[in-house]
């Protein structure tokens, strides 16, 4: 193997910058990801499903399918550990919602 060929030395280089690049890319991601990794009311998907991060908010003259009780902890189609503040939503890609919310697609989840 001859060490001095241009492309050969470009391969190794980028074979040992590689893994620093693409680990600093990794933890700007996921800093990226935690800072707005929460549903907001003002989000354009809370919009879509008229979100609410806090159910007791919920107007019951705007939505009659809503109960007081109802919140993102108790429908089915919510997942997180019990008493989490947050956790994953069916509907919602990508970020996560906060346990006491409700929307317009909550399904009680069965007894």
């Amino acid at each position: 193997m001859n060490d001095s060929h241009p492309k050969l030395k470009s391969r190794r280089k980028f074979l040992q910058v590689a893994p620093v690049i693409g680990m600093s890319a990794l933890g700007w991601t996921e800093g990226a990801l935690a800072q707005d990794a929460i549903l907001k009311d003002s989000d354009p998907e809370a919009a879509a499903i008229e979100y609410r991060t806090d159910a007791a908010q919920v107007d019951p003259s705007k939505h009659p399918k809503y109960v007081a009780g109802q919140n993102c902890s108790n429908c089915n189609i919510f997942y997180a550990d019990t008493g989490a503040p947050t956790g994953a939503c069916g509907i919602v890609f990508g970020k996560l919602v906060a346990a006491t919310g409700w929307c317009t697609s909550y399904e009680k989840k069965p007894s």
